[in-house]
C-alpha cells in the first residue's frame, strides 16, 4: 500500500440510487480547526484527493467553528458539479455551546446558511445530525425533510446519529422508509451489533457511510509519537474524545504487525472489506496519511484469519 501517487479510488451505488460515489470520501470537519491547517494546506488536502477520484466530500454548519462550509465553498468553484456534496441540520453552535433543534424553520435556516457558505443551490445529502429516537420519527421533522428533497435544494437524505444511542436510531431510521443514506460509526472496534444494523440498512437499499473508520487511528503506536503542533493537537483531541477507547487500544496492536500496511490501512481495509458500506470517510489533517488511506481503496482484502482477530477483539 504505497503512500505515494495515488491510484484512481474505486466507485461504489449510493444505495438503491443512480449515484456512485468514492468508497472513500474526504471529511472537512471539527479537526478543520487545528491551527496548523492553513488555507494552503486546506485546498492542498482537498484537491489531493479530488485527483485521486475522491467525488464526495462531508462537513456540516458546527464543524471547525462553522467555517468548515465556508472554507469548503472558497475552494470548490467550477468543482462543485463534478462533487457529491453532503451537509447537515439540527445542531448549532451558540454562546452556550452545540443546540440541537430539528423544528421546520430551524433547519431550514440551517440548510439556507449552508448553501450561502458553500456557494451552492443544492446539497447531494442532507443528513439529520445527531437526532434522538423523537427526533427520528417526528412527522413534521420527516415533512420539512421531504420538502427540501421536493424543492430541489437537497437530492438525498441521510441522518448521522450521535455515537451514544446511534444503532436505535438507525433502526428507526431504516423502519421509515424516509432516508437514502445512513452514516453510521464503524471501525475495528465496533460491536457486532453494528454490522447487524448496516446490513439492515443495506437490505433496505440504504448507502451505509462509515464515520470514525480509523477509530481516530488510536491502535496505531505512532499515533503517540509527538512531532508537530498538528501532532499534539490530535493527540489532546484523542484523549479529551475518546480516553476509554485509548486505553483499551493495546489489545488492537497487532494491526500495526501486518507487513507493507500501517495499522490505519489495516483498519481502514476491514472497514471497506464489508460489503455493505458503501464509503468510509476518513478525516486528517496531513497530506501523508491522505494518500496512505487512498491507496486502501486498491489494496486487497485482509485474510479471513485477521479479519476473525479483529472481530475478536471487538466482542
Amino acid at each position: 500500500m504505497s503512500s505515494g501517487e495515488c491510484l484512481e479510488v474505486r466507485k461504489r451505488r449510493f444505495g438503491a440510487t443512480d449515484a456512485e460515489i468514492s468508497e472513500i470520501g474526504f471529511g472537512a470537519g471539527g479537526y478543520w480547526s487545528n491551527p496548523a491547517l492553513d488555507a494552503s494546506t486546506r485546498a492542498s488536502l482537498l484537491w489531493a484527493a479530488v485527483r485521486c477520484g475522491v467525488n464526495w466530500i462531508d462537513t456540516g454548519p458546527t464543524y471547525s467553528g462553522g467555517d468548515a462550509e465556508r472554507h469548503l465553498g472558497e475552494l470548490l468553484g467550477a468543482r462543485r458539479d463534478d462533487l457529491f456534496l453532503a451537509t447537515k441540520v439540527g445542531t448549532k453552535l451558540t454562546d452556550g455551546g452545540f443546540v440541537t433543534d430539528f423544528t421546520p424553520g430551524a433547519m431550514r435556516e440551517s440548510l439556507q446558511g449552508s448553501l450561502e457558505r458553500l456557494r451552492t443551490d443544492r446539497v447531494d445529502l442532507l443528513s439529520m445530525h445527531s437526532p434522538t429516537l423523537d427526533h427520528v420519527t417526528n412527522e413534521d421533522t420527516l415533512g420539512a425533510l421531504a420538502a427540501f428533497k421536493s424543492e430541489g435544494s437537497v437530492r438525498f437524505l441521510g441522518l448521522s446519529p450521535a455515537h451514544r444511542y446511534g444503532l436505535d436510531v438507525a433502526r428507526a431510521a431504516i423502519a421509515s422508509g424516509v432516508f437514502d443514506g445512513l452514516m453510521l460509526t464503524y471501525n475495528v472496534t465496533s460491536p457486532p451489533a453494528t454490522e447487524e444494523v448496516i446490513g439492515q440498512a443495506a437490505r433496505a437499499g440504504i448507502a451505509v457511510l462509515a464515520k470514525l473508520p480509523l477509530g481516530r487511528a488510536i491502535f496505531d503506536r505512532s499515533w503517540r509519537r509527538v512531532r508537530s503542533r498538528a501532532d499534539l493537537w490530535y493527540v489532546l483531541r484523542g484523549l479529551r474524545t475518546m480516553r476509554r477507547a485509548v486505553l483499551g487500544s493495546r489489545k488492537y496492536g497487532f494491526l500495526n504487525e501486518v507487513e507493507g500496511s500501517t495499522a490505519a490501512q489495516v483498519a481502514l481495509r476491514y472497514v471497506l472489506d464489508n460489503p455493505n458500506v458503501t464509503s468510509a470517510v476518513p478525516g486528517t489533517v496531513k497530506l501523508q496519511h491522505l494518500r496512505q488511506n487512498i491507496a486502501v481503496s486498491q489494496s486487497p482484502p485482509l485474510s479471513g484469519e485477521l479479519t476473525e482477530r479483529i472481530r475478536r477483539a471487538a466482542a
